[in-house]
């Protein structure tokens, strides 16, 4: 359980890469997931602007599938970065981490093509459309949000937080010297924890 821990604080330690790099992440933030986004939000904003109905808008853009065409893109893009970035450094830290980091990457990739591939047919089965009421002044029907628009909803923010993290990952390197430094006082903090319980009688 400790060596899980380890790892796993070794993993969300690298998101402090935000604050290290503000401007590197502001301009990620604002081209890569803002302006990435516009195919979800320029829809929602037009139908508030035209009919306000925010939840209408959202299930809308939502039910046609916007957030699985937006993750698949954001992710192979923050892939493509990492393993560039691979391929062209001689030498790199967190190595077994990139590798995983690529696996899940592809993993991710193969899920969210599969969930969307499922949503298209769905999309246009007899099922896959509630519709409640004559529908809105626009003339659009409304539409039930449902379970699926939930688990892309999920997904869609895990890609969103994972992409992210793949980011500061792709970084890293630029801090080496700070990290390591960060390693080497947990490494110091674990011995004295293990040296205080083994002097107490108690298994560390």
């Amino acid at each position: 359980m400790k060596a899980i821990a380890n790892k796993l604080w070794e993993a969300t330690r690298l998101f402090t890469v935000i604050y290290r790099e503000p401007a590197r992440f502001a301009v990620y933030l604002l081209v890569n997931i803002i302006a990435g986004a516009l195919g979800l939000l320029a829809p929602i904003a037009t139908g508030l602007y035209i009919d306000p109905d925010l939840l209408r808008d959202v299930t809308s853009v939502m039910r046609d599938g916007n957030g699985y065409t937006f993750a698949l893109a954001l992710l192979a893009a923050s892939g493509a970065f990492l393993i560039n970035d691979a391929v062209a450094r001689k030498k790199t830290s967190y190595v077994n981490l990139r590798i995983i980091a690529g696996c899940l990457a592809l993993t991710l990739l193969l899920c969210l093509a599969f969930y969307s591939g499922m949503h298209s047919f769905a999309k246009f089965s007899e099922t896959a459309f509630q519709a409640i009421g004559p529908g809105s002044r626009s003339g659009a029907p409304n539409y039930v949000w449902t379970s699926r628009e939930t688990w892309q909803a999920w997904l869609l923010l895990a890609v969103v937080g994972y992409a992210i993290w793949l980011f500061c990952l792709r970084h890293v390197d630029d801090h080496e010297d700070y990290y390591q430094d960060l390693r080497d006082k947990r490494s110091k903090l674990i011995r004295r924890s293990r040296a205080a319980n083994t002097g107490s009688g108690i298994e560390a």
